[in-house]
């Protein structure tokens, strides 16, 4: 990490739910920001230069049109907003609803149909929309001081494919073919991969369905996840219902994974995560910080 200072670059973080995503990219920002890194985490659902999750999309014209006809909710929109010239992203679930003078309903309904995900816009549409804020985002390197480190929790594979196979029901060359666009549009900040593989895939679904519960003690996010998947046009083609639909997209998601990351024009590498088992987190950072130095050392120069 030596001659880390001089180099900027993209960190992604992926993984299946209950993986460790988010506690690894929290990680991995601590450690590059000890050794001098300008560090920007985003996190799924937060403001964000490139993902769609849990975003309205607007076109920038239209998001001053939804500020103005919504005064009382115009700081809060510009706040969760992330604004560019390929359009506007509002991170809806991250509003403080009762800082917005009364609107939020009023907001709400202008925005039905806006979030791109679901099978909303085509998926050619939803692809175009991706490589223009990817293609923004790879712009800024040029910007950059060459300390600057971004990570994305989830941002490649996580949300994409969760477009591209349970709605689009796109075959591997056709992913394969829209990620290396993305991944191209970002080339500039010299991404690298970390897939973190938990050993027993259903054992982290099930560690993380026991956190994510409703004040009863329902698992809420479980629940709520399978009829998501099972309602998708891949899991009727392939006759799932809930519960199971979630685990087999989760499957045939790895077997993708496994086909489609050695064609894409980025270094990547997996590490086994302890998630779902008894293994400590502490020799997990250990050989996180280990494959990051890794990493970035074999893209410095």
């Amino acid at each position: 990490m030596g001659h880390h200072g001089r180099v900027g670059r993209l960190l992604l973080i992926e993984g299946i739910p209950g993986s460790g995503k988010t506690t690894t990219a929290e990680v991995a920002a601590r450690w590059l920001q000890r050794r001098g890194a300008h560090v920007s985490l985003f996190r799924e659902g937060d403001p964000h230069p490139v993902d769609l999750a849990w975003q309205w999309w607007l076109e920038p014209s239209e998001f001053d049109d939804l500020c103005r006809d919504h005064p009382g909710a115009a700081v809060e929109l510009r706040r969760c907003a992330w604004i560019g010239t390929a359009g506007v992203s509002v991170a809806h679930t991250k509003v403080d609803t009762g800082r917005c003078g009364g609107q939020w309903p009023s907001v709400e309904a202008a925005m039905i149909g806006r979030e791109p995900y679901g099978g909303v816009v085509p998926v050619s549409t939803f692809v175009d929309i991706l490589a223009a804020r990817w293609a923004e985002f790879g712009a800024t390197a040029a910007d950059s001081e060459g300390r600057e480190v971004a990570i994305f929790d989830g941002t490649l594979l996580q949300n994409t494919l969760v477009e591209l196979v349970l709605f689009g029901e796109c075959d591997a060359a056709t992913i394969t073919a829209d990620l290396r666009r993305l991944v191209a549009a970002v080339s500039p900040w010299r991404p690298v991969l970390l897939r973190l593989v938990p050993a027993e895939p259903g054992a982290a679904v099930a560690a993380v369905s026991r956190q994510r519960v409703d004040a009863d003690g329902r698992p809420r996010w479980r629940d709520a996840v399978e009829d998501y998947t099972a309602d998708t046009p891949w899991a009727r083609a392939q006759g799932l219902t809930a519960p199971g639909a979630l685990m087999a997209y989760l499957g045939h998601r790895q077997q993708l994974e496994a086909e489609i990351l050695p064609n894409l024009p980025l270094r990547w590498a997996d590490l086994p995560s302890p998630a779902g088992s008894t293994e400590s987190w502490g020799p997990f950072e250990g050989s996180l910080t280990d494959v990051l130095a890794g990493l970035v050392r074999q893209q410095v120069g």
